[in-house]
């Protein structure tokens, strides 16, 4: 039996009168200054420009599941696309309620209701926040002491402190930015003019399937089609969806985002580099389909008969490829991190990748070292760096 796929376009103000969830797999909320000031200043201008128009924000791709609690049965979608956005929203509901005047006894209902909505057994109405955090344990913290309870947003000192807090978790840092840039962007502009444009006039358009696999496979048609997502976070849904074990998805995604976030802006570099350790050969197009078609889905041409013949997969999807990934994230750690004294008894390794890493223009030299490593850990390795600082030096 076809799995249902549904489609449809939504206002703000009905969005929010669902249920989601951010699962665990996913990506952390990344989104800093520029793009929150962006999400806020467009609302506006769409607003200015034709008070009476709509204005398209972005898409969302979501898994429905039925939840039941005691006898409360309601749909919850996790958000596989569109959580950097609905966030941001999120956030911006718990700002405004917090610069309302009490006497606006309406919008203070709304965003109360928008945020966290008590339980209505009548209606099947569970008591729940709007968007329940499983990305991370201290996120859920943060969004109950920040976010669900009122007055949170206000405290600016607070605030302060997580973004000055270096060892402090991604998400609740670049949320409390997030707080802190929204507010001050209403001290020069009008909550009165932006929020019920914001509910009534701002469109999300969403798709939903009700199996992961599906879904993942949507997510990925998406940015296909043109909504930008990087090269790592495509790889992380196609994989994550080959793996039907909850615990296990975990497992991995969590050390994914570990990953992740050690190479940060270099994620997709290190990837490309475990790429050339496997494939042995230069790229010849992008990384995503480098991936699945010579190392997901390899085969070879014979160039008499013209014909193909495919070959045993290089690295499993699923669990391999998180595991592979791990693998080599620790290698680099043990390789760069620190002075490396640890290694090989003495400061010379260290001074020599760091000069290599300064010194040359590319970084074609690292996938060899990774993979020397990996096959000969210390053995002779001094020897290795330098017949590849001779070779790439040149």
């Amino acid at each position: 039996m076809a799995q249902k796929i549904e489609s449809d376009k939504l206002l703000v103000k009905d969005v929010f009168s669902k249920w989601f969830r951010i699962p665990e797999y996913q990506r952390p909320y990344v989104w800093e200054k520029d793009q929150v000031t962006e999400l806020l200043e467009d609302v506006m201008q769409a607003r200015t420009s034709n008070p009476d128009s709509q204005y398209f924000l972005g898409s969302m791709v979501l898994r429905k599941n039925s939840k039941e609690e005691g006898t409360t049965k309601y749909e919850e979608y996790d958000l596989l696309d569109g959580q950097q956005r609905l966030t941001t929203l999120f956030l911006i509901t718990a700002v405004v309620r917090d610069l309302t005047p009490k006497t606006n006894t309406s919008r203070l209902k709304t965003c109360h209701e928008t945020i966290y909505q008590m339980a209505n057994p009548d209606d099947n109405v569970p008591e729940r926040l709007r968007i329940v955090f499983d990305i991370r344990d201290q996120v859920k913290q943060f969004i109950n002491e920040f976010v669900k309870e009122e007055g949170g947003t206000a405290k600016e000192n607070e605030l302060g402190l997580k973004i000055a807090n270096s060892e402090e978790d991604i998400s609740i840092r670049n949320m409390s930015k997030a707080i802190l840039n929204i507010r001050e962007y209403f001290t020069n502009n009008s909550i009165d003019h932006f929020f019920p444009y914001l509910r009534s006039n701002v469109l999300m358009i969403y798709v939903s399937a009700d199996e992961l696999e599906d879904a993942f496979r949507l997510f990925t048609v998406m940015n296909s089609r043109g909504i930008k997502l990087r090269n790592s976070d495509i790889l992380k849904a196609d994989n994550l969806g080959r793996i039907k074990d909850n615990t296990k998805r975990l497992e991995c995604a969590k050390k994914w985002e570990d990953t992740e976030s050690y190479f940060a802006e270099d994620f997709d570099a290190f990837l490309s580099h475990l790429r050339t350790i496997l494939v042995k050969q230069k790229a010849a197009a992008s990384l995503l389909k480098e991936f699945e078609d010579n190392i997901y889905n390899p085969t070879s041409y014979d160039r008499t008969n013209k014909t193909k013949t495919k070959l045993p997969s290089l690295l499993s999807k699923g669990e391999d490829t998180f595991k592979y990934v791990d693998k080599y994230k620790k290698h680099y750690e043990q390789l760069f991190d620190n002075d490396n004294y640890d290694l090989t008894g003495s400061f010379e390794l260290y001074n020599y990748l760091q000069l290599m890493k300064k010194g040359f223009e590319a970084d074609f030299w690292v996938a060899p070292l990774l993979r020397f490593y990996d096959k000969f850990k210390t053995d002779k390795l001094i020897y290795f760096v330098k017949a590849l600082d001779n070779k790439f030096a040149k």
